[in-house]
C-alpha cells in the first residue's frame, strides 16, 4: 500500500470519531488555509463523512450552495461556510 492510501486510511478513520461539532470546527479551520492539493483531500474527506454520517445537516449545506450558486453566480460559497450557515439555521 502507498504511503498516501494510508495516510488517507488513517484520515477517514479518524474523522469517522469526530463529533459534528469537532467536523464543523475542522472544516471551518482548513477553509481558512491557503489552496493546496493535501488541503482539497482532507477537507473532502471531511465532507464525505458529513454526506455518510450526517446527511441532513450535509443536505442542507448543499441546498444553501446550490441557492447561493444561483443568486449569487459571481460568488464563491465554500462547503464549510455553508455548512456553519446550515447548522444556524436549523438549530443543529
Amino acid at each position: 500500500m502507498s504511503k498516501a492510501t494510508t495516510a488517507r486510511e488513517k484520515l477517514t478513520a479518524k474523522v469517522a470519531t469526530r463529533t459534528l461539532d469537532e467536523i464543523t470546527t475542522e472544516l471551518t479551520l482548513l477553509d481558512a488555509m491557503e489552496y493546496s492539493i493535501e488541503k482539497v483531500i482532507v477537507e473532502t474527506t471531511y465532507i464525505r463523512a458529513m454526506d455518510s454520517r450526517f446527511p441532513i445537516v450535509s443536505e442542507i449545506a448543499w441546498g444553501i450552495i446550490e441557492k447561493h450558486d444561483a443568486e449569487f453566480p459571481e460568488e464563491y460559497l465554500s462547503y464549510p461556510s455553508a455548512l456553519l450557515l446550515a447548522r444556524e439555521e436549523s438549530g443543529l
